[in-house]
């Protein structure tokens, strides 16, 4: 086989390899506009850090609601349960989830004193417990530094340096608490 005849052929096959990931690029277009858009999210801390969950996932966002402390699996990220609309709401410690170890068995017991601010979210299944709640804001998914699904924290889905804090992924979170109760 001459030069020009192997050349012509790893053209032709450059060319078919090129023709077909522009194919899949093309099919993923809807997917890359639809994670283009700007972002809504709720900013809020948890022992001093700052983290948001995107407004489409909350169901609600309450001050000062009691949670029946858990007496299985003290300190885990369950901290307990709370009513709401009729029904029980599984109350999650986001902080022990987040902090390193040591700085979580530090905190205060009393998840109520704590964290008083909860962020109802899986349709009204789960609320996360917080010290405060901040501005709903937007964010560029181009600023977002996104996690992938195989990381040692599921429910971290990214995080922001423009408003210095942690994008939460809801269903990673979910995943992290029903892993530990098992």
């Amino acid at each position: 086989m001459s030069a020009a005849v192997r050349n012509a052929r790893l053209a032709d096959a450059g060319s078919a390899l090129d023709d077909y990931l522009g194919a899949l690029l093309d099919e993923g277009d809807g997917a890359a506009t639809a994670t283009a858009a700007a972002i809504p999210v709720r900013l809020f801390d948890v022992a001093g850090l700052t983290l948001a969950l995107p407004t489409a996932e909350l169901d609600a966002v309450l001050d000062g609601a009691r949670t029946r402390r858990r007496a299985a699996a003290p300190g885990g990220a369950v901290a307990g349960e709370m009513t709401w609309r009729q029904g029980r709401c599984q109350v999650i410690d986001v902080a022990r989830l987040v902090l390193p170890p040591a700085r979580a068995a530090a905190l205060e017991a009393d998840i109520d004193q704590r964290a008083p601010w909860r962020l109802v979210f899986d349709g009204g299944r789960r609320a996360i417990a917080c010290d405060g709640v901040g501005d709903v804001v937007e964010l560029d998914p181009d600023g977002v530094t996104w996690r992938g699904p195989a990381g040692r924290r599921p429910w971290l889905a990214g995080t922001v340096a423009a408003w210095r804090c942690a994008l939460l992924d809801s269903a990673g979170l979910i995943a992290t608490v029903e892993a530990e109760m098992a």
